[in-house]
């Protein structure tokens, strides 16, 4: 399901833009979503990584085995959705499109109420108190 809305986002979005015949914006913005393109897709990478580590699943849909705490864990509790939500953003600018770009808080509201507050409540009833010290001492995307 994130995956559907994230890829629903940038293809209606670039539908939206050549629709309307959209000017593309200055290639600097292009120079400045690359970098932002490249570090979604390597934190990505990285919670694949932690979840194989950690023997847990990492497909939303199929119930986590383990809760993975460290790695990208220490400073989000839903770095995938953190980078699907930057990922949008920094293609937005990449491919020159505005309506991508704006799009991303978007995903970002979309995958908090579709994605992480279910996981989250399923997460604390698997794995209980030990959910909820990390849950306090952990945000929920980036910051408190």
């Amino acid at each position: 399901m994130p995956q559907i809305l994230v890829g629903g986002a940038i293809i209606g979005g670039l539908a939206v833009d050549l629709a309307l015949g959209t000017d593309r914006p200055d290639a600097l913005f292009t120079v400045i979503g690359g970098p932002i393109v490249v570090l979604a897709v390597l934190t990505i990478l990285w919670c694949a990584r932690m979840m194989r580590e950690h023997d847990t699943p990492f497909q939303a849909t199929r119930a986590a085995t383990a809760l993975v705490t460290d790695g990208p864990y220490v400073h989000s509790r839903n770095p995938i959705y953190v980078s699907y939500v930057a990922l949008v953003f920094g293609l937005g600018l990449v491919l020159g499109s505005w309506t991508v770009t704006l799009l991303a808080p978007l995903v970002g509201v979309a995958l908090h109420f579709l994605s992480v507050l279910p996981e989250e409540r399923r997460l604390q009833q698997t794995f209980g108190e030990k959910y909820d010290e990390w849950a306090a001492e952990t945000p929920r995307w980036l910051f408190r």
